[in-house]
Order: C-alpha cells, then sequence, then structure tokens
C-alpha cells in the first residue's frame, strides 16, 4: 500500500478496535487530503490526548526543588535583642550598635590585649522535615592577622560545640588561621580558621549545617593576642537562619498533555515578525497595538494607558501573536517580548528612539525624557499619527545624558510626617527618587521641588527613625548637603559605614553603643508543639514560633 486516504470527519480509531497493525510498507498517510507530502498530512484539526513526542528526544530528568524557610533573623531593624554572652577573658567584648537609622549591628571590639569573649544566638528549632540549615551573615571586619572570630555550633545546649569544616561554607570561607588567645588570656591559643584580615563591608558568607529536628544554637568565638594594637572590630549587620527542605519533584517521564521535541519548534515562521503574548483582563475600548497599563486601584485588572509618561505600562495589544499564554477566554493577548506593531503619535521618531505613554489614550511616542518606556522603534516616523513596529523592551530608563545626576543618604526621624531636604543640587527642573531602607508604615510623595530644597511627605508620622537614599536627576552639578528641618547637622551625618582603618569616628561610635547582655542561659529549651515547625527559644522571653515561614523557592 504506497498511500492510505482517510475522509476528513471519519474518526480514524474505528478501524483500530478491531486489530493492532503497522503500516511499515507505507510511504505516505493522507487524513483529510488526496495528495499528502509527508508520511503523515492531517488536514483539519487534530487532537492527541496523550503526549507528542517529535523526532527522539530524551525522557525528561527528575528535578527537585528545594523549599528553604526563614526560622529566624537578626540584624538591621531586627536587632540582637535575643543575643547574650557570657564567660570568657581579657577586655575585649561583644557590642550591640544601634543607630539613628534603626538599624543594628553585633560587634566583636578589640583592645590591644589578650582576649577571648563569646557571643551566643537563641535556641532555634530546625524542623524535623528540613534536610540542613543554613546560615547567612552579611559582615564586615578589620582585625589584625593573628585576631578573628569564628563560629561554632550545639545541637545540645551547649554540651559540646562544633567547628565548622570548609566543607560547611557554600560561600564567604574563613579568610585565615589566627592563634589568638587561649581560655585563660595568658598566652597564645591553638591555631584555628577564622575571619580575620580586612574585609571593610559587605563581606557574606552562607554556611550550611547538616542538622534537622533539633534545637540550634550558634556561637562566636573573638579572639586576640596582644601582638598589635586596639579599635579592631568584627561586626555582624545581618544573621538569617534558614531550614532547608526537600521540595517537589517534576519530570522524570513523559506526562500527558505536553510536547517533547527533539530539536527545534518553529511558531510564526511565516511571517516577519513575531511577539511572545500573554491574555490580559483589559476593561474598556483598546484597539491592536494600544498600551496596555494596569488599572489604578484594581486587582488583576488592565486597560489602555491613560496619561503621559505611564510607569504602569506592561506591553502592547499584539495583532497577531506569535505564541500566547493561559486562556484565550481571558482577554486580550498583550505583547510581553518580541517585535510588535504600536500606534504613535506626536513628534517624528527615528529607527532606535525610546518609545513611552503619551498624552493620548494607549499611544507611544518618543520618549524624551527619563521614565518608564515601552520599547524601542524599530521603524522611522513623520510624526503626526500612524503606527510602526516596537520591539517590545519595558523598564525605566535614563535618558538625560547631559544632565547632570546626584544622590545622598539621610533619615526620615520619628514622629514627624514631613520633611524639608536643604541640598543645593535640587533646583526646579530637578526629578527626585526616594528609596525608603526600612519600613516607613505609610505611602509617601515628593512635593515643593525648587532650588536647593524639596519636601518628602507621608501620610502617617514615622514610627521610628528610617534611613533613606534619595536621587536627583537634572541636578546642580554644584552639591553640598546642608542640613534638614527638624534635625541637627550632626545627626544628619552620623553613618553607619565603617572606615578601613582602625581610626573610627569615636564619638559617633561610643554615643550609640551598648555590651552585650550578659546571662547564663543553661536552661534547656523545652519541647516544640509542632515539630515540623521553626521556634526560637530564649529563658527570658519563652517559645515563640518563628516569624517567617514563608517559601523562598
Amino acid at each position: 500500500m504506497k498511500n492510505m486516504y482517510t475522509p476528513q470527519g471519519l474518526t480514524f480509531s474505528i478501524c483500530c478496535l478491531f486489530f493492532i497493525f503497522s503500516f511499515n510498507t507505507i510511504a505516505q498517510v493522507g487524513i483529510g487530503t488526496t495528495s499528502p507530502d509527508d508520511d503523515l498530512d492531517v488536514v483539519g484539526n487534530t487532537q492527541v490526548s496523550g503526549y507528542l513526542r517529535v523526532g527522539d528526544p530524551v525522557v525528561p530528568q527528575t528535578v527537585t526543588t528545594n523549599s528553604t524557610n526563614l526560622l529566624y533573623s537578626a540584624g538591621g531593624s531586627d536587632f540582637f535583642n535575643d543575643f547574650y554572652t557570657t564567660g570568657g577573658c581579657g577586655a575585649a567584648d561583644w557590642y550591640v550598635f544601634s543607630s539613628v537609622y534603626s538599624e543594628a549591628y553585633l560587634e566583636f571590639y578589640s583592645t590591644g590585649n589578650r582576649g577571648r569573649r563569646y557571643s551566643y544566638s537563641p535556641s532555634i528549632w530546625i524542623p524535623s522535615n528540613a534536610t540542613s540549615a543554613y546560615i547567612e551573615l552579611v559582615l564586615a571586619f578589620y582585625l589584625n592577622n593573628n585576631d578573628g572570630v569564628f563560629l561554632e555550633y550545639s545541637t545540645n545546649n551547649g554540651s559540646n560545640w562544633n567547628a565548622l569544616s570548609a566543607g560547611n561554607f557554600v560561600q564567604g570561607v574563613y579568610t585565615g588561621n589566627i592563634t589568638g588567645s587561649n581560655n585563660n588570656c595568658n598566652g597564645n591559643g591553638a591555631s584555628t580558621a577564622a575571619w580575620t584580615g580586612n574585609a571593610s563591608s559587605g563581606y557574606f558568607s552562607i554556611i550550611e549545617i547538616p542538622v534537622s529536628g533539633t534545637w540550634l544554637q550558634l556561637r562566636f568565638t573573638g579572639t586576640e593576642n596582644n601582638a598589635g594594637g586596639g579599635g579592631y572590630y568584627f561586626d555582624i549587620f545581618n544573621l538569617n537562619v534558614i531550614s532547608n527542605s526537600a521540595g517537589t519533584s517534576t519530570g522524570g517521564a513523559f506526562a500527558a498533555g505536553n510536547i517533547y521535541s527533539e530539536n527545534n519548534i518553529y511558531a510564526g515562521s511565516n511571517v516577519m515578525l513575531g511577539d511572545l503574548a500573554e491574555y490580559f483582563p483589559v476593561v474598556g475600548h483598546a484597539e491592536k497595538g494600544d498600551i496596555i497599563a494596569y488599572t489604578s486601584g484594581k486587582r488583576d485588572v488592565f486597560s489602555v494607558s491613560t496619561k503621559e509618561n505611564d510607569d504602569k505600562v506592561i506591553g502592547i495589544y499584539s495583532s497577531n501573536p506569535t505564541l500566547t499564554l493561559n486562556n484565550p477566554n481571558s482577554g486580550l493577548p498583550v505583547a510581553l517580548q518580541g517585535r510588535v506593531p504600536v500606534n504613535v503619535v506626536g513628534e517624528p521618531i527615528k529607527k532606535g528612539d525610546y518609545l513611552m505613554a503619551s498624552y493620548v489614550s494607549g499611544k507611544a511616542m518618543k520618549a524624551t525624557k527619563s521614565g518608564f518606556v515601552i520599547g524601542r522603534a524599530l521603524e522611522s516616523f513623520n510624526g503626526g499619527k500612524g503606527q510602526i513596529i516596537c520591539l517590545v523592551e519595558t523598564g525605566w530608563k535614563n535618558l538625560n545624558t547631559n544632565q547632570h545626576q546626584t544622590s545622598n543618604t539621610s533619615v526620615f526621624p520619628i514622629g514627624v510626617n514631613k520633611l524639608t531636604i536643604k541640598d543645593k543640587a535640587v533646583n526646579v527642573n530637578s526629578k527626585i527618587f526616594i528609596t525608603f531602607l526600612g519600613n516607613i508604615g505609610s505611602h509617601h510623595w515628593v512635593d515643593s521641588v525648587k532650588n536647593g530644597s524639596f519636601d518628602l511627605n507621608l501620610a502617617n508620622n514615622a514610627p521610628r527613625d528610617v534611613r533613606f537614599d534619595y536621587l536627583i536627576e537634572s541636578a546642580t552639578n554644584s552639591q553640598e548637603l546642608i542640613d534638614f528641618q527638624s534635625m541637627s547637622s550632626e545627626t544628619v551625618m552620623l553613618s553607619n559605614s565603617k572606615d578601613q582603618n582602625q581610626n573610627r569616628n569615636a564619638t559617633n561610635a561610643e554615643a550609640n553603643k551598648k555590651q552585650l547582655r550578659a546571662m547564663d542561659d543553661s536552661v534547656i529549651p523545652p519541647s516544640v508543639p509542632d515539630p515540623e515547625k521553626g521556634y526560637v527559644w530564649t529563658s527570658n522571653n519563652g517559645l515563640k514560633e518563628s516569624a517567617s515561614l514563608k517559601a523562598e523557592n
């Protein structure tokens, strides 16, 4: 048999109810056509109830995604209130430094004499369904080569302390070996690996400890010999304890409803343009080529852009999408990537110009200032009203290449809802961008931008001192930070940064430092209500369920 023809509309599987056969000698099969031009040529609709293999694709590998849960966090606005110190010798000690920025860090501060001091974390329950625990540390240190800090852990309330090996470090290993001081501060200690030397800021360490279904306590040992001067430091800015659990597995076999291809899959190969679109629930009237944006105040509802330089644009109503995602009945296809026609208005546009939302609803225009763009023009436009091809490329773009930018950092003080920032870099044409580095408690806005100052407003009074960064675009070149309304210039200049030598700003440091709480916490933690959840235990605060068990897959 050379060709076999099955009329369109006839269920082919009927013949297969009676016997199983293989057309090994058939050169071509046509369904819905009398002249097939491939081994199987189907004209009409086709449905596959299982999976479809093209070529000889390999069986998908099993992929297991781990689940990580934050069990405990200290540092920054969380402070180190659960840490304590006990034992040791010498004048060196552990301190908690708080700042006007509502941040805190834990510090081992050396004196130039022999010292060996310990700081202890609370007991942290590692859930029984975990496979291990991760310790994330953000550090800064400036230490003599024979001074340093190392970390140990205990799973039996301090009866035994386990040292870390190189294999425990996922990132940010110990930086050297030290002797420090022995337990009596009357001689050098044994050589041990530790954080030592100079890492002035942002040294990130990740440590994996293979424990589960147990209480975990951390101990930092700070030690120094008397070979160098004092004033050196080791700072812990942030500490997170995270459980690592085996997640769900996918793959491992061919699955119904999927297409597996040995080589490439071509979509829209007969057209000159291609885009990836997703169906969005668009309200109101929209024309193909219009810019689509979030609808303010409505969840999961979208509309055409309604204002110039709209920062809520997401894509372009696709005229003929090549690939589409989700249910076609859920809305209009909005191009998120690729090349697509876009409706434009206004002044002439050149190839390569960025496009942003215009003053005409749904229409794009040439981007002439910094802002959120929808993409880049791939065709020129003579001006007026029309349609051109756009490469979708959403994001904020700085187009003020001939204008000066500068940035600075300050503090919004507790108890007020308005702050006037006096900065000579600000002028009436400046754009101000604010980034709070902590929870300010309410929404904020900038107004009264004029030569030399601008106002920063909150909907409610600030619940705490919160540091913020501000970026001035179109700034005056001669920038000079002055002071802030309701704050002294001395307070403004306080900084949480560290110098790279021992001569730090002692006045600011001493004013905000307190010795780490001293106690002997030998009370054994209680049994936990649910072994698969995370808990934190201290004898003074009791048992608390972990603040966050949100998956961070």
